[in-house]
């Protein structure tokens, strides 16, 4: 099974990239409300912000640019169990 950049695909981690650090951040804030099981509620974050930033990006749903996103390869589960992992071991 190929990777890419350490994460399940190139989609993974390009959420990963560009939001982790915010997730991360979420988490860390509010460290007494999270779990190190909550990775469901942590993937859901990130399932909540990539909808958000499509939202505002106004691509056109037919357009091109959207016919070469590949939502469905994103591994939310993966960014959700690193981002609890992160936010416990730097909290």
């Amino acid at each position: 099974m190929s990777t890419y950049n350490g994460y399940t695909n190139r989609e993974t981690w390009a959420v990963s990239l560009h939001l982790m650090d915010t997730v991360v951040d979420w988490i860390t804030e509010s460290i007494d409300e999270w779990s190190s099981t909550d990775v469901d509620d942590a993937a859901e974050l990130f399932k909540d912000l990539v909808s958000e930033q499509l939202e505002q990006s106004e691509i056109a749903t037919f357009s091109l640019l959207w016919e070469l996103l590949d939502l469905t390869g994103i591994n939310y589960k993966e960014l959700g169990a690193l981002a609890i992992e992160n936010a416990f071991n730097y909290a």
